[in-house]
Formats: structure tokens, sequence, C-alpha cells
């Protein structure tokens, strides 16, 4: 949608006051924790900033978000950085300097030059590894010329790429949200991470705070001071988890009043309530200033307290869960029974799938391991039922090898909960797939390909055939669902939106998919106005996505 209208010249940049530093954090916070996932680390290299702008941060996130994303796709191992930088130019105007770096695959010279056609992609291995259209690109570069700015990249094949985005926005206040500050001054401060790169990072913002800071690489070293500090900060990034111990041993012989822990892997360190006794805090790298002010001006919080505030704030959503052990049933009821869930509980796959016959789930926990029918076959069944071919389904086990995720979410499941089950990473899933909203508020893409390869197993020849039927089909059904709307027959109209949400299942329709939901679930519940307000909404995204997918050129 966006492309279209920048080919019609209709795209607008909307101009408004923002906290860089803030709207930067914002993007760390989520992007961070998907590059731990990928047993990657995530650089913020951070200069003094002007405390408020004047420029369009949604676009500013929207180009970030691209640029970041393709970096954690492209990278398998290293890290990826995101460094924020500017200067102040004539006439009130601020620059403001992004760059996004990678330790990944990255992009001959030649294949540069094709990068940001609309559509291409520089390779054909690299369309079938990393699969997209390379519009998302395109779309970056006439946003950031809409921004006053300009977009460059930098890249050697095999080791990494670089984008530059320059931003030219107006100066609002010129204050600098990174300066000395009067409750860091002179802090005598150890800064121990093995990681260059990201410790490089971390002294420089206690620097610029006022802090004295002694960075530290290795334990030898930490071993030898013997001065006293005010607080060192320990971090241990994904792949020195294996010498904990030994950063435990070093750190209790410190002279310190306080010690933090940082931390970058896979499984959370913050679930380790055995390091309270060495370290008043525990966070996710990498170190901000939003995550420093916190530590001097976050009321102490009883852990246990702070999980009820989490759970308090669950949306109302009906959960199935599905577990051969009445034990583990019994433990979630504990953790749930105060929330706004409703929890319905089976005891076998046989009675999951007979539950989703009768009742609509909105997420189903589905354990995997269970005797007759195991939580494989379970999912494929309740794939097959009226009210929960869609629902979101969780493969619940204590398998954590990467190829027996893959199996799992290959086999039709959506995402993957290890046990045994940690209640905040519960809370976690829980939001991240419950959070139902009106689809006509939502921002979702009208056609996704890579969601379509997805659901056809990555098998393109498969995506394109069922693509091709479902265009075919998309314009017949919902002149159907128009006529059955105009004469009053609901019964015939709820027929034919349950026949297009199953055939929007199987391809990658978002927008479509979440309408047709939305409308199915009114009209069973007999919500009729509900529904009749979307049959408009329906005709204008049919024509979204017939136009998305031409433009796609696929089929």
């Amino acid at each position: 949608m966006d492309f279209s209208k920048i080919e019609a010249g209709k795209l607008k940049i909307n101009n408004h006051p923002f906290l860089p530093n803030e709207m930067l954090e914002d993007m760390v916070s989520v992007m961070a924790k998907s590059a731990h996932l990928k047993n990657l680390e995530f650089v913020y290299n951070l200069e003094p900033l002007p405390e408020k702008l004047i420029g369009d941060s949604y676009r500013i996130k929207q180009v970030l978000n691209n640029l970041l994303g393709n970096a954690l796709k492209f990278t398998d191992q290293g890290f990826v950085s995101l460094s924020a930088h500017g200067k102040e130019r004539d006439h009130g105007i601020y620059e403001l300097v992004l760059k996004i770096e990678d330790s990944g695959i990255g992009i001959s010279r030649e294949d540069q030059r094709k990068l940001f056609a609309a559509f291409s992609q520089v390779d054909n291995a690299l369309s079938r590894s990393y699969q997209g259209t390379g519009l998302g690109l395109v779309i970056c570069q006439e946003l950031v010329k809409l921004m006053r700015g300009e977009l460059h990249l930098q890249s050697t094949p095999n080791s990494g790429s670089t984008f530059t985005v320059t931003i030219r926005c107006n100066l609002l206040n010129s204050n600098l949200s990174l300066s000395p500050d009067s409750e860091w001054l002179d802090k005598r401060i150890v800064y121990f991470d093995p990681f260059p790169q990201s410790r490089h990072c971390g002294v420089k913002i206690l620097t610029y705070l006022g802090a004295s800071v002694t960075g530290v690489e290795s334990l030898a070293y930490l071993r030898e001071l013997k001065q006293h500090y005010d607080l060192v900060f320990i971090c241990v990034p994904n792949n020195k988890e294996n010498i904990l111990p030994s950063i435990l041993e070093a750190t209790r012989h410190l002279n310190a009043d306080d010690a933090v822990l940082l931390y970058s892997g896979f499984e959370s360190l913050s679930n380790r309530n055995d390091l309270s006794q060495y370290f008043s805090h525990q966070m996710r790298l990498p170190l901000t200033l939003g995550k420093l002010n916190s530590l001097l001006h976050a009321p102490e919080e009883n852990p246990t307290d702070k999980l009820q505030q989490r759970l308090a704030a669950l949306p109302r959503a009906k959960v199935l869960a599905v577990d051969d052990m009445e034990i583990n049933l019994r433990l979630l009821t504990t953790w749930l029974k105060k929330t706004n869930l409703q929890l319905t509980l089976a005891y076998s796959g046989a009675d999951a799938v007979s539950q989703c016959k009768e009742h609509e789930f909105d997420l189903i926990l589905m354990d995997v391991q269970m005797p007759n029918m195991d939580g494989l076959e379970a999912t494929k069944q309740i794939r097959q039922t009226d009210l929960n071919l869609g629902t979101p389904i969780i493969a619940v086990t204590a398998h954590a090898f990467k190829e027996e995720q893959d199996r799992l979410l290959a086999s039709g499941m959506d995402d993957y909960l290890p046990k045994p089950i940690n209640l905040s990473d519960l809370i976690d899933l829980i939001k991240r797939w419950c959070q139902i909203a009106d689809p006509i508020n939502e921002q979702q893409p009208s056609f996704d390909w890579p969601l379509a390869l997805k659901r056809a197993h990555q098998n393109e020849d498969t995506a394109k055939d069922i693509l091709q039927q479902f265009v075919e089909q998309l314009p017949g059904l919902v002149e159907s669902i128009e006529k059955a709307n105009q004469v009053e027959n609901y019964e015939e109209m709820q027929t034919v939106v349950h026949q297009l949400h199953g055939a929007c299942c199987y391809t990658g329709v978002p927008a479509m998919l979440t309408l047709c939901s939305d409308m199915e679930s009114a009209l069973k519940r007999q919500q009729i106005e509900l529904a009749k307000l979307r049959v408009s909404r329906l005709k204008s995204e049919s024509v979204d996505l017939l136009l998305a997918v031409k433009q796609a050129n696929i089929i």
C-alpha cells in the first residue's frame, strides 16, 4: 500500500515533535531480543542527541524496522548494530544519522546496483533462502527522500553490510539527552564485557554521563582489580554463559557497593533466582540511557508483584490448555485463575479435538508428547474444524533442539514454548498472540509472499498454484457475500465467509484473513450489525489485495 501511494505521489510525511532517544530505545528493545533469539549480539552505539526534534518518527521507525529486520535475516553469526549521532545545521535543521551494520552475508558491488529496484532481489539463490520481494528497500529509500535525507549502502560479500540513513529534522530542543548527570558524576564504575564492540558502547554512555569507568575484557584483569568501586556492570554475551561460574566467582571478590547483570543469551538469565545474591538488577543487553535511569529512579519492586501486575493486564481471551499430565494443567490453572483469561482444560489430544469442534478459542497450548493421539495429530485435526481452523496453536514440549522446533512449526503449529514453562515467557506469549484488535485499525499487509511460502512449506510451485486459485475465486466469493448481505440472508453470508476464511488460511493474505475471522465470529455470535459493517471493508480489501498480488508479479 505504501508503494502504491509512492507511485501515485500520495504518500505524505507527518511531522510532529518526538524524542529521538525514546524512539531509538523502542526499536532497540524489540530488535535486541530478536537478535538474541538467533544467538547474535545487538550493539547500540549512541552519541548525544537533542532531547526533541520535529519529524515523522513513525516513518523513521518504519525505515529502521525494515533495515534492522533485513540485517537480522541475513546474519547467522556475529552481531547487528544500530548507531545514532547527528549535528546541527543552519536554519534550525538537525541532521540525524542512523547506521545499521551487520556481520552477515554481504552484497557484491554488482548486486548493490540492483538492490533498490522495485520487486527485484539480488540473487536467485538468496530468493530461495530468504524470501521477499525486495520492495521494502524501495519504500525505505523513498521515505528517506521524503524526509529530506539519503540512504547509502556499503557492503562486502561474506563480511557484512552497512546502511547509513541521513534524515533532516527540525530542532525543537537542543538540550542533549546524554550529558553529564549529577547522579552519575564521578562514580567509580567497572564495566566487564568480553565483546569489544558492546563494551566500547557501554563505557561510552557511562562516560558521557560523567562516571569514571574502567572497561574490562578479561576475567584475569577483573580479578586483579582491588580498588573500591561504586558499581560494577557484568555483561554475559550468549557465547560466554558457559563461563558464568567463573564470572560469578570474580564478581564476588570485587570491592563494589552494587552489581548489575546484563545478558544476551537465548535463555534468559533473569530467571535464575540464585543470581540475586550477586546482582541487585538483571537486564537484557544492550545498555541504554533508559535502563540506566531505571537503576536510579525505579522503585524497588518485588518480582512477584511485577508478575501479578503483568498477569492482571492480560487481555480477555479464551485459551485451551492441552496436557495429559494433570499436575501441569493444575499449575496453569493456579497461575491464570485471577486473570481476564477464560481457561479451558483438555487432558488428551482427542479431548482437545472434541472441545475445538464445540467451542471457539483464541489460543491453544498444545502438549506435543501425549499417548494415543499426540499434539501433532491433534493439531492436524483441529485445523479441519470450523471454529478453530485458524486459531494459533503453540507447541509445548521439553525438546529444545532447533531442528525439533522447526519440525513442530512446519507441522502447522504457530509458535513454541519450552518445558518447564516459565511464567514470564507464558505471559509474553499470550500477549503476543491474543492482542485482538479491530481489523479496520490494524496495519496488516494485504499480501505477504514469504507467509504464502511458509503455508506451502516453502514449495514455491504449490504456493503459486494456491495463490492463483485464491485470486480466481476471490471476486465471486466477495460478490456472493455482498448479495447475501443485501437480501439479509445471514446464514448464506456466514457460509460464504467461512469458505473465504478457509481459503485465506492457505496463502499469504494477513489482512483478509483477519477480516474474515472477525466477520465469521460476529455472524456466529449473531452480531449481525457488526458483520454488516465489515462488508464494505471486505470489498475494498479485496481490491487492495488483487492490486498487491498483481504488482508482486508472482503469478
